[in-house]
């Protein structure tokens, strides 16, 4: 499953953003609507509606030492969950990306 997780990391470019998140989380929700403010359009997975969403989970549980979501990702980092991509907003961390 870490392949997945690479390869959807790799997808989104060096200067990409992605977030392993599920759709019904409000943390989730909340990532996903501050970058869409913030003029960013990061690479979605949608865990719960993968047949191996619980097994991607547990690799970036296992790559990171996150256990829940959402789990964002900036140039290729992991940089934490949804505070952290608030916090991120905030400081200036997605500044320059592609918008």
């Amino acid at each position: 499953m870490t392949d997945i997780v690479r390869n959807t990391i790799s997808s989104a470019g060096p200067d990409g953003v992605v977030l392993f998140t599920k759709s019904y989380c409000r943390y989730s929700k909340r990532a996903k609507e501050e970058l869409r403010n913030a003029g960013i359009v990061p690479v979605i997975m949608e865990l719960d509606q993968r047949q191996d969403g619980q097994e991607i989970q547990t690799a970036l549980m296992e790559m990171t030492g996150q256990k829940t979501v959402p789990s964002a990702w900036v140039r290729g980092q992991h940089i934490g969950g949804s505070d952290d991509v608030h916090n991120g907003i905030e400081t200036g961390l997605f500044d320059g990306l592609p918008k």
